[in-house]
């Protein structure tokens, strides 16, 4: 019986450690997927269609894509203008650029892969707000957060992965949330825009020219609007079935020396 134990358990933790690490030198082979965040005011958006310029966190395997936050990736696009239904909410990555310590909005943020052995990964730094380009009364009292994607895999190198939502900037009125966690993507083998998830917000201490102070860190400038990170990571159940097979396969060799 305690071989049949043994063996059970050594193909189990043989199984999950080669899903965990058997590429943990290369890219993930899922490298043309696209997750979207879109800005909509009047919580009557509900798909990535209904906006423009929208911008997005993108897998790549270029050469000159640059996996550092400190500096503006040359693939991240230029300023943004006005997205979402209403042409109201403005929705961007926070990057910051220029030698004189100048920062901005940008449409893009290509910094990838997502690579083993911990797939782990953040996207930081989207900054949501609605634009007072228009005069008061304003036609929402919301903001919608829509998450779309494009062939967003649900594992990576064969490890099944979850996306995270956190926000790490709030209006002081809000008190709500701060954390999602996506469910599973629906359409990871269709690579057109496909409607993931969405979260209202309310706008009051968003709507602003602009939700920054002035130049400088992030952290220490932005007053309004809403601030989120985007995380790809393991699935708690994927690093459970390893820990439980390695603890099994413990158990087993104490028994045999006992």
């Amino acid at each position: 019986m305690n071989k049949v134990l043994f063996v059970i358990c050594l193909a189990g933790t043989l199984m999950t450690a080669l899903a965990l690490g058997a590429h943990a030198s290369e890219i993930a082979t899922e490298d043309t997927w696209k997750v979207y965040l879109i800005a909509a005011s009047g919580g009557d958006a509900i798909t990535p269609y209904d906006a423009i310029g929208t911008p997005y966190a993108g897998s790549s395997t270029l050469a000159n894509v640059i996996d550092d936050p400190s500096v503006k990736d040359p693939r991240d696009g230029t300023a943004p203008g006005s997205v979402g239904s209403q042409g109201m909410a403005v929705g961007s990555w926070y990057r910051p650029w220029g030698a004189a310590g100048a920062y901005g909005l940008y449409q893009y943020d290509m910094r990838m892969p997502v690579t083993g052995p911990s797939y782990y990964k953040e996207w930081k730094d989207y900054v949501m707000y609605i634009s007072d380009g228009q005069q008061p009364p304003y036609p929402s009292t919301s903001l919608r957060l829509i998450v779309g994607g494009s062939g967003v895999p649900n594992s990576i190198d064969g490890m099944p992965v979850q996306y995270k939502l956190k926000m790490t900037f709030h209006p002081a009125s809000y008190d709500g949330p701060t954390e999602w966690t996506l469910p599973a993507y629906p359409a990871p083998g269709i690579t057109t825009m496909t409607h993931w998830w969405h979260v209202d917000l309310p706008a009051e201490g968003a709507i602003c020219s602009t939700p920054f102070s002035g130049t400088g860190p992030l952290a220490a400038t932005q007053v309004y609007g809403y601030r989120f990170d985007l995380i790809v990571t393991p699935e708690p159940g994927s690093l459970l079935a390893l820990g439980t097979g390695l603890v099994g396969f413990i158990g087993v060799i104490r028994r045999r020396k006992s």
